[in-house]
Protein backbone atom coordinates (compact mmCIF):
# COMPACT_ATOMS: atom_id res chain seq x y z
CA UNK A 1 0.00 0.00 0.00
CA UNK A 2 1.47 3.58 -0.73
CA UNK A 3 2.09 6.12 2.03
CA UNK A 4 -0.43 8.18 0.99
CA UNK A 5 -3.25 5.76 0.87
CA UNK A 6 -5.28 5.28 3.91
CA UNK A 7 -6.57 2.26 5.65
CA UNK A 8 -9.97 1.22 3.99
CA UNK A 9 -11.60 1.83 7.18
CA UNK A 10 -10.28 5.35 7.55
CA UNK A 11 -11.12 6.13 4.15
CA UNK A 12 -14.29 4.96 4.63
CA UNK A 13 -15.19 6.97 7.89
CA UNK A 14 -13.59 10.14 6.09
CA UNK A 15 -16.63 9.06 3.54
CA UNK A 16 -19.20 9.30 6.36
CA UNK A 17 -18.01 12.15 7.81
CA UNK A 18 -17.99 14.05 4.72
CA UNK A 19 -21.43 13.08 3.79
CA UNK A 20 -22.82 13.81 7.74
CA UNK A 21 -21.34 17.39 7.44
CA UNK A 22 -22.93 17.83 3.50
CA UNK A 23 -26.25 16.34 4.76
CA UNK A 24 -26.29 18.38 8.19
CA UNK A 25 -25.11 22.22 6.31
CA UNK A 26 -27.65 21.12 3.56
CA UNK A 27 -30.76 20.99 6.41
CA UNK A 28 -29.31 23.85 8.48
CA UNK A 29 -28.32 26.37 5.26
CA UNK A 30 -31.35 25.38 2.95
CA UNK A 31 -34.09 25.82 5.69
CA UNK A 32 -32.53 29.38 6.86
CA UNK A 33 -32.46 30.30 3.30
CA UNK A 34 -35.66 28.90 2.66
CA UNK A 35 -37.04 30.79 5.41
CA UNK A 36 -36.03 34.41 3.84
CA UNK A 37 -37.51 33.91 0.47
CA UNK A 38 -40.50 32.44 1.25
CA UNK A 39 -43.19 33.90 3.89
CA UNK A 40 -46.19 32.23 2.80
CA UNK A 41 -46.35 28.90 4.78
CA UNK A 42 -47.98 26.90 2.56
CA UNK A 43 -45.53 27.93 -0.46
CA UNK A 44 -42.97 27.43 2.31
CA UNK A 45 -44.48 23.89 2.85
CA UNK A 46 -43.96 22.89 -1.21
CA UNK A 47 -40.57 24.50 -1.16
CA UNK A 48 -39.30 22.48 1.15
CA UNK A 49 -40.74 19.30 -0.46
CA UNK A 50 -38.79 20.46 -3.47
CA UNK A 51 -35.60 21.05 -1.65
CA UNK A 52 -35.95 17.70 0.36
CA UNK A 53 -36.09 15.92 -3.28
CA UNK A 54 -33.33 18.14 -4.67
CA UNK A 55 -31.59 16.78 -1.42
CA UNK A 56 -32.36 13.00 -2.31
CA UNK A 57 -31.02 13.49 -6.01
CA UNK A 58 -27.89 15.32 -5.13
CA UNK A 59 -27.04 12.86 -2.76
CA UNK A 60 -28.23 9.96 -4.95
CA UNK A 61 -25.87 11.27 -7.60
CA UNK A 62 -23.05 11.81 -5.52
CA UNK A 63 -23.22 8.04 -3.93
CA UNK A 64 -23.63 6.20 -7.49
CA UNK A 65 -20.50 8.41 -8.23
CA UNK A 66 -18.74 7.47 -4.90
CA UNK A 67 -19.98 3.39 -5.38
CA UNK A 68 -19.09 3.62 -8.95
CA UNK A 69 -15.30 4.57 -8.03
CA UNK A 70 -15.08 2.36 -5.21
CA UNK A 71 -16.02 -0.57 -7.48
CA UNK A 72 -13.75 0.41 -9.97
CA UNK A 73 -11.15 0.56 -7.48
CA UNK A 74 -11.84 -3.11 -6.47
CA UNK A 75 -12.21 -4.38 -9.55
CA UNK A 76 -8.65 -3.03 -10.11
CA UNK A 77 -7.27 -4.41 -7.12
CA UNK A 78 -8.59 -8.02 -8.38
CA UNK A 79 -7.11 -7.59 -11.66
CA UNK A 80 -3.67 -6.44 -10.08
CA UNK A 81 -4.00 -9.72 -7.27
CA UNK A 82 -4.83 -12.41 -9.86
CA UNK A 83 -2.33 -11.06 -12.65
CA UNK A 84 0.44 -11.13 -9.50
CA UNK A 85 -0.70 -14.81 -8.70
CA UNK A 86 0.01 -15.66 -12.16
CA UNK A 87 3.28 -14.39 -12.12
CA UNK A 88 3.86 -16.08 -8.63
CA UNK A 89 3.16 -19.51 -10.65
CA UNK A 90 5.22 -19.01 -13.44
CA UNK A 91 8.57 -20.20 -13.01
CA UNK A 92 11.47 -17.93 -12.46
CA UNK A 93 13.75 -17.03 -15.79
CA UNK A 94 17.30 -18.49 -13.76
CA UNK A 95 15.23 -21.42 -12.96
CA UNK A 96 14.20 -21.95 -16.08
CA UNK A 97 17.22 -21.31 -17.68
CA UNK A 98 18.97 -24.08 -15.30
CA UNK A 99 16.79 -26.56 -15.90
CA UNK A 100 16.62 -26.30 -19.63
CA UNK A 101 20.38 -26.62 -19.47
CA UNK A 102 20.02 -30.08 -17.67
CA UNK A 103 20.31 -33.23 -19.38
CA UNK A 104 18.30 -34.40 -17.17
CA UNK A 105 14.36 -34.86 -17.16
CA UNK A 106 13.21 -31.65 -14.59
CA UNK A 107 9.51 -30.64 -13.87
CA UNK A 108 7.79 -28.56 -11.27
CA UNK A 109 4.08 -28.35 -10.49
CA UNK A 110 1.67 -26.33 -8.20
CA UNK A 111 -0.23 -27.01 -5.34
CA UNK A 112 -3.28 -28.40 -7.67
CA UNK A 113 -0.78 -30.94 -10.10
CA UNK A 114 -0.36 -28.60 -12.88
CA UNK A 115 2.84 -28.61 -14.62
CA UNK A 116 4.82 -25.25 -14.47
CA UNK A 117 7.83 -25.72 -15.70
CA UNK A 118 8.84 -29.01 -18.08
CA UNK A 119 12.14 -28.46 -19.77
CA UNK A 120 13.13 -30.26 -23.03
CA UNK A 121 14.83 -33.46 -21.65
CA UNK A 122 11.09 -34.42 -19.13
CA UNK A 123 9.30 -33.15 -22.49
CA UNK A 124 11.52 -35.82 -25.15
CA UNK A 125 10.73 -38.45 -22.31
CA UNK A 126 6.90 -37.56 -22.88
CA UNK A 127 6.89 -37.10 -26.43
CA UNK A 128 5.99 -33.75 -26.16
CA UNK A 129 6.69 -30.21 -26.28
CA UNK A 130 7.45 -28.49 -23.48
CA UNK A 131 4.77 -25.89 -23.97
CA UNK A 132 1.93 -28.70 -24.62
CA UNK A 133 2.49 -29.95 -20.71
CA UNK A 134 2.67 -26.86 -19.41
CA UNK A 135 -0.54 -26.05 -17.41
CA UNK A 136 -1.95 -29.17 -17.73
CA UNK A 137 -2.34 -31.77 -14.76
CA UNK A 138 -0.74 -35.42 -14.53
CA UNK A 139 -3.99 -36.68 -15.31
CA UNK A 140 -4.23 -34.95 -18.65
CA UNK A 141 -0.19 -35.30 -19.59
CA UNK A 142 1.09 -38.11 -21.22
CA UNK A 143 3.86 -37.59 -18.57
CA UNK A 144 1.90 -39.96 -16.40
CA UNK A 145 2.82 -42.63 -18.29
CA UNK A 146 6.28 -42.50 -17.89
CA UNK A 147 7.68 -44.71 -14.51
CA UNK A 148 10.75 -42.19 -14.45
CA UNK A 149 8.61 -39.18 -14.71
Amino acid sequence: MPPSRKPLPARISTLVAAYAAFAALWILLSDRVMGWLVRDPEELVLASTAKGWLFVAVTSGLLYALVSRFARAMTQAQRRELELERERDLPQPMLKAIAEASPDAIFAKDDEGRYLLVNGAAARAAGLGPSRCWGTTTARSSLRSRPNI
